[in-house]
């Protein structure tokens, strides 16, 4: 079964991947109670972490660093009930997210960025802010530790800070490699936001439950795709 899988395409591969671990993981948001699902989450992103290292064998420390600290963002997941998983999740959150922003920072042509776009994303990033900052508001009473309130707000501030540098790296580049950048960090971003909805405002719990996982899988999906333009470009340069 496994020679077979790896006659496949790596587009492919990612497709069958993606589909088995989407009905499981539907299985386990819909069926299960809300720490297995997460512990399905956590095995989803140790499978992927696994195909990188032994299918793709894309060489580069980013990717590899990235990856292993998703895996420790939910491992943290699993364990949110208590401060220890709260804390390994949101530090290891802002840590992905830095990476993220950095990598895009430092690829950003600010010449080419146009002052219409400027202008539109600058007006959605204060807005998403405004936003953020009101709903984490709403529930800081539900903290019995201050310093986990400021940990999940400074979270949610770096990733909308995220998507704004990511969205203007993709404006400059305009390509798949970096188009499948700014889905996958886009995708991570709005998943922990659904989650924070479904755990602490308890608005339609199930179905913001299974967005924020459809969107973690969606992120992932489109990080191996990046992941997989990178391995083309580094064996384009070996070559």
């Amino acid at each position: 079964m496994l020679q077979k899988f790896k006659l496949f395409t790596v587009t492919k591969q990612l497709m069958i991947i993606a589909l088995i671990f989407g009905v499981l993981n539907f299985i386990a948001v819909v069926f299960l109670d809300i720490n297995a699902s997460r512990a399905m989450r956590a095995i989803t992103s140790v499978v992927v972490f696994i195909y990188y290292l032994f299918f793709l064998r894309c060489n580069h420390k980013w990717l590899f660093t990235v990856l292993l600290l998703i895996i420790l963002t939910n491992i943290g997941l699993v364990f949110y009930g208590f401060d220890y998983g709260m804390l390994l999740f949101t530090m290891t959150s802002v840590v992905v997210y830095l990476l993220f922003s950095l990598k895009a920072f430092l690829q950003l042509e600010w010449m080419k960025v146009k002052w219409f776009e400027y202008l539109s994303y600058l007006l959605i990033f204060a807005f998403n802010l405004y936003s953020f900052n009101y709903l984490s508001d709403i529930i800081s009473p539900l903290f019995e530790e201050v310093m986990m309130f400021y940990m999940l707000k400074l979270m949610g501030f770096v990733g909308i800070t995220m998507c704004l540098i990511v969205g203007f790296y993709n404006s400059t580049r305009a390509s798949f490699k970096s188009a499948y950048f700014m889905y996958a960090v886009f995708g991570f971003v709005f998943s922990d936001f659904c989650a924070m909805i479904a755990f602490y405002f308890e608005i339609a719990p199930q179905i913001f439950f299974f967005l924020d996982r459809g969107l973690f899988l969606f992120g992932i999906y489109f990080l191996m795709r990046y992941a997989y333009e990178m391995h083309l470009e580094q064996q384009s340069v070996s070559n």
